[in-house]
């Protein structure tokens, strides 16, 4: 789907702008930000999953850096350093610059040289 694709399918969207200081859309019965919501589309029309993918999904602030930092740990339990060493990637970084979020980002090619491969 193109960007004016896009647009002009979110013009056609009821727009509800009195509860929020940004634009909120329905959507498929939903009501979400128009930013958001463009970010969803644009994911849902160029992200493809491979089969080794791992997907995570939580309600925000729900514990999203918690549930990444577990899923990560539970997939890499020997070949990483001990929680001990420093070097061990959840003590030298975000659990979310490990696990990206895939609908924030605008740029999906990023998902393809992840530093820690699934496989």
């Amino acid at each position: 789907m193109e960007q004016t694709q896009e647009d002009d399918q979110l013009s056609n969207l009821p727009t509800i702008t009195d509860c929020s200081a940004f634009p909120v859309v329905l959507y498929k019965a939903h009501y979400l930000f128009k930013d958001s919501l463009l970010r969803v589309l644009s994911t849902r029309h160029h992200f493809q999953a491979r089969p080794t993918d791992i997907l995570l999904a939580s309600p925000p602030k729900s514990g999203t850096t918690w549930l990444k930092a577990l899923a990560f740990s539970s997939l890499y339990q020997t070949p990483l350093p001990d929680l001990s060493d420093l070097r061990h990637p959840l003590r030298v970084s975000n659990p979310h610059d490990i696990v990206p979020f895939i609908e924030i980002e605008s740029n999906l090619e990023y998902l393809d040289v992840l530093k820690y491969d699934m496989t």
